[in-house]
């Protein structure tokens, strides 16, 4: 199915019912984001959505698939005849996908497994953490563990115990800075060793995801960036901030991420902090 041409579709059959996109994901119970990401050809809805979605804007499955109106008997058979098929040979490649999927997951595991052990059998000498490379394995893996477009990580080792790890947004005009917000903290460390600190930044929903994969634990942090910094509606750019190894309790705020956002002087680093016991 052509995604790009059936939110096209829908975008044109909304506006013609004279809809904006935050009513009719009220009708349907879902989020104005849902609907924007279906008319951007980003995703389909899900299965339970095509006929309520259709009955409000008065179409049927066949043209919701097609992405066009279907004038005429023939036309309407024929186009149904197409859709089996394309729903049958998408079907038949999603199933490969997961098949290949399945086996790379599996291969993902044993690489950071056998990372892991590599770490904790011949460790640094310093309690460090680096930037990975976008073309290591550890980007890959990282990749994989955050489902996001814009996926930063990085990897740390920890002699001495860790009493909390706390992650904080300063915000800076003109290289001073205005103020800071402490947005997310992992109280109790004392379990963190060695792994991947992946972050992901969603745009759609502005909230920055933290995910921490030790050998020995797995935490898992949101951060609501438009709650925290009233940014709604306004466009945000993230780039991460490369580093070679720092210490991690002589360097103090390690910043991670910069943003930036369109028409406004300030900008914003999103840092972490390692607090040893």
């Amino acid at each position: 199915m052509d995604l790009k041409k059936i939110g096209i579709y829908i975008a044109k059959k909304r506006k013609d019912l004279g809809l904006t996109q935050v009513e009719l994901a009220r009708q349907l119970g879902m989020s104005d984001k849902s609907v924007s990401k279906w008319e951007r050809g980003i995703c389909l809805p899900d299965v339970s959505m095509y006929e309520p979605l259709c009955k409000i804007l008065d179409i049927s499955i066949n043209e919701f698939i097609a992405g066009e109106d279907l004038d005429g008997f023939d036309a309407y058979v024929q186009q149904s005849e197409k859709n089996l098929l394309d729903v049958a040979t998408e079907a038949n490649v999603k199933f490969n996908k997961m098949q290949n999927g399945l086996i790379c997951l599996i291969l993902i595991y044993f690489f950071i497994t056998c990372w892991l052990t590599m770490v904790q059998v011949y460790p640094s000498s310093l309690d460090y953490i680096e930037s990975i490379g976008n073309d290591t394995k550890e980007m890959i893996i990282a990749e994989v563990l955050c489902d996001e477009d814009n996926v930063f990580g990085y990897s740390y080792n920890i002699q001495n115990k860790c009493e909390k790890i706390t992650f904080q947004i300063t915000e800076y005009r003109d290289d001073e800075v205005l103020c800071s917000h402490y947005t997310a903290e992992i109280p109790n460390a004392i379990y963190v060793r060695n792994g991947l600190l992946v972050i992901g930044f969603d745009p759609d929903a502005q909230t920055i995801h933290i995910d921490l994969i030790d050998e020995n634990v797995h935490e898992n942090l949101t951060i609501p960036i438009d709650e925290i910094l009233n940014t709604t509606g306004q466009m945000i750019r993230v780039s991460n901030i490369s580093f070679e190894k720092r210490n991690i309790y002589t360097s103090g705020k390690i910043n991670l991420l910069s943003m930036i956002l369109d028409n406004q002087e300030q900008s914003y680093l999103l840092s972490v902090a390692f607090k040893n016991s």
